[in-house]
């Protein structure tokens, strides 16, 4: 079995249709914000940020600034949120939010 290793990434993502999801207002144009997740490479890591968003209502628009971490000197200087929930993250979660910023716009309708 693979050795899980904790990255980091900046996502990108948007409703996926009338979701229930309260942080992303429906005439919003997206939103985007780090997050910590638990994998053992890069290509897991985008399976498991793609399902992890899905169950929550969200479609990833874009992963980027994946990096290697570590838990126990994880940088708070990236998202004093994401930090904290990562040094309060328990199993079995392998995905833990940080700060969501809101892309205000129009309709897209």
């Amino acid at each position: 079995m693979a050795e899980f290793r904790t990255y980091t990434a900046l996502v990108a993502f948007e409703r996926d249709g009338d979701g229930g999801v309260e942080f992303v207002p429906p005439d919003a144009k997206g939103a985007y914000g780090y997050v910590a997740v638990l994998a053992a490479d890069e290509e897991l890591l985008v399976r498991t940020v793609e399902g992890d968003f899905a169950k929550a209502g969200l479609k990833v628009v874009k992963i980027s600034e994946i990096t290697e971490v570590s838990r126990d000197d994880f940088p708070a200087d990236l998202d004093r949120r994401l930090a904290a929930n990562v040094a309060a993250w328990t199993p079995p979660g392998r995905t833990v939010w940080g700060t969501i910023h809101v892309v205000a716009g129009e309709d897209k309708q």
